[in-house]
C-alpha cells in the first residue's frame, strides 16, 4: 500500500466529517485511513462510523484510545499503517482532492526522498490571526538552501538552519516515508505544542526533504485552535521547552552552528515570554524569573531588554 492518512481525533464531532470526505474523495486510491480517536466525549466516535459507511470502497479504521494527547495518536496511527508513506490530517483541516496524487508522482520522480512537503492555503476565522494565506513561499525567503525544478523545491542538507525560526512545514501536507518515522523515534510525546517543528527538525538532521510548489490541503485557523494568538505565553512556553530539548540533543549535531542557532531561539523565546509574562502580571514574572534562574543567568541581556520593554508599555 502506497499511502496511510492518520487522523488524530479529540472531541472533534463538528469538523471530522469534513475531514473525513476529503480524504474519501481523493483521485488517487491506493490508500488506507486511519482515525485515532484520542478518548473523545462527545459524537466523534459515531460520527467516524457513520460517515466512513458512506465510502463502500474506503479502506479504513478507527482506533479508539484514552485520551493521551495528539503526538501518543499520531504515534500510535504510524504503528498500525500499512503504507509505504505516512500523511498527516488534523480533524479541523482538509486534503485538496489531487493530495495524494500529487505526492505519487513526487515520490516516483524522486525515488530515494524520503520526506515530502506541499504548501497549504490557510482561511482564518477572528481578527487575532495573522492574515497569513501560505506556508512555502515564507519559507523560502529565509535564504538560498535549495534548488528550484519545475514545480518542485529540492533543500539542500543545510535545511535545519533554516527551520529553527520555525518550520512553516504544514502537518496536513506532508509524506513521510514510515521507516524515516520509525528510525528518528516518531513524534515526541512529551511535547502538547510545537511537536511537530521538532519532528521535522529532527528528520531534516538525516534525510533530505522535496516540497512541491503547490497548495493541496486547507489549514483552518478558527478561535479553538491551540496555537491561537491569545494563548501567546503558553505557546512560548512550549516553544521554548521543545528548543531546550534539541539543545540538549545538539551533541550530535554534525554542524555545530546549529547549536547557536538554537541558544539565540532560546534566548529570543525566553524573551518573548517574559515580555508577555510581565505584560499580564508581575506575580506571574517573579515566579518565572525564580524558576528558570539558569536561563535568566544565560540570557541577561535579553531578560533586562524585555524587562525595560515590559516597563515602558506600562507606563
Amino acid at each position: 500500500m502506497k499511502f496511510s492518512v492518520v487522523i488524530p481525533v479529540f472531541n472533534g464531532e463538528s469538523v471530522i466529517e469534513r475531514a473525513i470526505e476529503s480524504v474519501a474523495e481523493q483521485s488517487f486510491r491506493d490508500f488506507e485511513l486511519i482515525v485515532v480517536n484520542d478518548g473523545s466525549t462527545d459524537r466523534t466516535e459515531a460520527t467516524v462510523n457513520s460517515v466512513c459507511s458512506n465510502y463502500p470502497l474506503l479502506i479504513w479504521k478507527q482506533v479508539v484510545t484514552s485520551n493521551q494527547g495528539r503526538s501518543h495518536a499520531r504515534n500510535l496511527g504510524i504503528k498500525k499503517a500499512r503504507g509505504d508513506f505516512i500523511c498527516f490530517l488534523d480533524a479541523d483541516d482538509t486534503f485538496f482532492q489531487n493530495h495524494l496524487v500529487e505526492f505519487h508522482e513526487a515520490t516516483k520522480l524522486f525515488p530515494r526522498i524520503s520526506c515530502f512537503f506541499a504548501d497549504s492555503n490557510v482561511k482564518t476565522t477572528g481578527a487575532a490571526w495573522n492574515k497569513y494565506t501560505s506556508f512555502l513561499d515564507r519559507l523560502l525567503a529565509r535564504g538560498e538552501f535549495y534548488e528550484l525544478r519545475n514545480n518542485y523545491v529540492i533543500f539542500s542538507k543545510l535545511l535545519p538552519n533554516f527551520l529553527v525560526e520555525g518550520s512553516l512545514i504544514p502537518m496536513c501536507s506532508t509524506a513521510i516515508k514510515k521507516q524515516a518515522l520509525i528510525a528518528i523515534g516518531f513524534f515526541d510525546e512529551s511535547y502538547s505544542s510545537s511537536e511537530d517543528f521538532d519532528l521535522w527538525f529532527r528528520l531534516s538532521l538525516q534525510y533530505r526533504f522535496v516540497a512541491i510548489k503547490k497548495s493541496l490541503s486547507t489549514v483552518y485557523h478558527h478561535d479553538n485552535n491551540t496555537s491561537h494568538p491569545s494563548q501567546k505565553s503558553i505557546n512560548i512556553s512550549k516553544q521554548l521547552q521543545v528548543t531546550r530539548g534539541l539543545i540538549a540533543k545538539s551533541q550530535d549535531f554534525e554542524d555545530p552552528g546549529l547549536t547557536l542557532r538554537l541558544v539565540n531561539k532560546e534566548s529570543t523565546l525566553f524573551g518573548e515570554l517574559l515580555y508577555h509574562t510581565s505584560c499580564q502580571s508581575f506575580g506571574r514574572l517573579w515566579y518565572l524569573v525564580k524558576s528558570n534562574k539558569s536561563l535568566v543567568s544565560k540570557h541577561k541581556l535579553r531578560t533586562l531588554k524585555s524587562l525595560a520593554r515590559a516597563l515602558l508599555k506600562r507606563t
